[in-house]
């Protein structure tokens, strides 16, 4: 939809002979403002900081378990996706 995201995921490799690998479930930020390269928008940190510290003061900060907000859980973006008419990975099932 325009805007930038990044995906925070958090990994513990515990052991590497047998490799054991620990993650917590990742979640999503959004930032609040379409996404631009051009020059005026560049100092726009709600177009280009996803930080949610950051984006707890932009225009839509809702809580973002139901898919709405700065931040949203696996679970709602699956949901988001299994919505869009074009899926990014055709053939996937969320």
């Amino acid at each position: 939809q325009g805007r930038k995201f990044d995906i925070r995921c958090w990994v513990l490799v515990s052991n590497w002979n047998p490799l054991t690998v620990w993650t917590y479930e990742p979640y999503i930020r959004i930032c609040t403002s379409d996404h631009s390269l051009d020059s005026e928008t560049l100092g726009n940190q709600y177009a280009h900081l996803c930080n949610r510290c950051v984006q707890a003061n932009g225009d839509y900060n809702a809580s973002a378990d139901g898919g709405r907000g700065s931040m949203w859980s696996v679970e709602a973006c699956k949901r988001y996706l299994a919505t869009q008419e074009y899926p990014c990975m055709p053939g996937a099932t969320p």
